[in-house]
């Protein structure tokens, strides 16, 4: 779950059940209408309340109930994979990962197999201070090690394509600062 110190709004009314509901709801709507599968992956409508509504920036929805909502392109959301119950899952709580979303969706939208990072590869960790190079800098770097882009090349498309929406499925436009943090966690 996401961390409720970073992320205390979602925490606020019944976010979580909501996204529950969303995905649940959206899934037997393709089936019952014998909808194409590519919509599974690409829709001008969910499911939604007032509070997952307001999660994710969409007006005009009032009140409790779970309701079919449309939207236009300019909407960043359509599908399975923007919504926040799978955002969530394919995050750590704090923060996301272009690398561990992108293989997620490798692995069970896609069904690619993937095989484990080699031993002597280290994983990517993001950089800080004014010298930092952004994370996909990093990615790219890594991936001229050949054992690594063999995977990259497959997984970084969609972690990367995923990457504007946080920890809970919030669409964002930049980073949070990290802070450090006087728990357990780095960060």
């Amino acid at each position: 779950p996401p961390d409720p110190k970073r992320f205390r709004h979602y925490y606020q009314g019944d976010l979580e059940s909501a996204m529950r509901e969303e995905s649940r709801r959206f899934f037997a709507h393709l089936l019952d209408n014998n909808l194409d599968v590519a919509r599974f992956l690409d829709a001008d409508f969910t499911f939604l309340n007032q509070r997952l509504a307001q999660h994710y920036g969409i007006s005009g929805v009032v009140g409790q109930q779970v309701r079919k909502v449309s939207f236009g392109p300019d909407v960043p959301r359509g599908g399975l994979l923007t919504m926040g119950s799978i955002l969530k899952v394919t995050a750590d709580g704090f923060d996301t990962s272009p690398i561990r979303r992108g293989a997620w969706v490798s692995k069970n939208i896609a069904g690619n197999t993937l095989s484990p990072p080699p031993e002597e590869v280290k994983a990517i960790e993001p950089e800080h201070g004014k010298e930092a190079a952004a994370l996909r800098e990093q990615i790219e770097e890594h991936k001229t090690n050949p054992a690594c882009y063999a995977c990259h090349k497959s997984i970084d498309p969609y972690g990367f394509a995923l990457e504007n929406f946080d920890a809970t499925g919030q669409w964002r436009t930049q980073y949070r600062i990290k802070r450090p943090h006087r728990g357990t966690f780095t960060y």
